[in-house]
């Protein structure tokens, strides 16, 4: 709505706009306070980063204790991998 106002009524594209920034902050706000209740405050909230190829053994081992059939390939060392790799023609 606020684009097709940007050229019409700037005015009311502003105003739309600070409707739309005021809405999704109480959208945001309130599925906190749902995340809080759900959260089990038993458990600590993860705050170190995600898994990474480094960790890709211990994934797919995870895997295969639970029964599935896992094999990790790569071609590359898991450093390798990760590093940024020169474009393809």
């Amino acid at each position: 709505m606020a684009a097709h106002l940007l050229e019409r009524d700037p005015g009311q594209a502003h105003g739309a706009l600070r409707d739309i920034k005021r809405v999704s902050g109480d959208a945001l706000g309130e599925l906190r306070q749902t995340l809080e209740v759900l959260r089990d405050a038993a458990q600590a909230v993860p705050l170190g980063p995600g898994a990474s190829l480094l960790d890709l053994e211990a994934l797919t081992g995870g895997l295969r204790s639970a029964g599935a059939t896992a094999m990790p390939s790569q071609s590359r060392s898991p450093t390798t991998a990760l590093a940024p790799q020169p474009p393809t023609a």
